[in-house]
């Protein structure tokens, strides 16, 4: 639980609002999962467990030895089929160990909530096992849309900071040989204006080259008092540029023009934004694709 859609909310008391408002709906026979890796989802939780809010049993998964549902290994792994996740769950009457496709903390994280789900249902563990290693993703969350000439490219929906960190991470989990190439569009309301100015300084680090494209306009209509600053990308590409990564910040046909001089066989080229980028995905395929091998 975070900050976002700064054209709706004043601030992240509004959202926790939101959230307790749809738990206290959940009935006697349902339950509410959180995941332990947040601070706010731990205050929030422990919040209505004090003051016995809920009518539905709370339980919690992720990563802590204390949490009802834990991952308790978790290995990247690579065989004659590709890439995987090696993983080690222990829910409440049983673990289960399985290999999946998809990659990174943040999906581990995931398929430990469907199996705890599947768990409370009444699947067993096989049913469980069986669902979560069949699962291949959604459109939009790290699919690969583009290969040729050695460069992959990825097409992501990612557009919140921790999103954006939590994709990359997924991403240099995968290759990591590869040089990633994280290609962003500030296009929501609230990732176009200056909220996130400083988590953006930090959320593409697993890449190894960055390129923005340039807010050209913050946005009108905000939820927030005072003035809309818009995101300074140009500052962020500074401070990217400092820690010694490629980076760039422009239009979309001038980010084009420097991924078509830049990008190099073993590249991984993450696309991620919320929206067409203005269609730079397509021109940029079509781009790589009239290459000579």
């Amino acid at each position: 639980m975070e900050f976002d859609h700064a054209d709706i909310y004043e601030n992240i008391d509004q959202i926790a609002l939101e959230f307790t408002r749809l738990m206290l709906r959940i009935p006697k026979g349902g339950a509410v999962l959180l995941c332990d890796a947040y601070e706010s989802l731990r205050e929030l939780g422990a919040g209505w467990q004090e003051h016995k809010l809920l009518n539905a049993p709370l339980y919690w998964y992720g990563t802590n030895e204390n949490s009802d549902y834990q991952i308790l290994d978790r290995e990247a792994v690579e065989d004659a089929g590709g890439q995987f996740q090696q993983l080690k769950f222990k829910l409440r009457n049983f673990e289960l160990e399985l290999r999946t496709s998809e990659t990174g903390l943040h999906n581990a994280q995931n398929m430990l909530a469907a199996a705890a789900v599947g768990e409370l249902i009444g699947l067993s563990p096989q049913q469980i096992k069986q669902g979560l290693a069949s699962y291949r993703g959604v459109l939009r969350r790290q699919v690969v849309v583009h290969e040729a000439n050695d460069i992959l490219v990825i097409d992501d929906f990612a557009h919140h900071p921790t999103a954006v960190r939590l994709t990359l991470e997924g991403l240099r989990e995968r290759y990591p040989e590869s040089r990633i190439v994280a290609v962003y569009e500030p296009r929501s309301n609230t990732s176009r204006r200056a909220f996130f100015q400083d988590a953006y300084g930090s959320a593409f680090d697993s890449a190894d080259a960055v390129y923005i494209k340039k807010v050209e306009d913050a946005g009108g209509y905000s939820a927030t008092s005072g003035e809309i600053a818009a995101l300074d990308a140009g500052k962020l590409i500074g401070a990217y540029q400092a820690k010694g990564k490629t980076a760039f910040c422009g239009t979309v046909d001038e980010i084009l023009t420097q991924l078509e001089d830049q990008a190099r066989a073993g590249d991984v080229i993450v696309v991620m934004s919320n929206g067409d980028f203005a269609g730079l995905l397509p021109r940029l395929k079509k781009q790589l694709g009239s290459r000579e091998g």
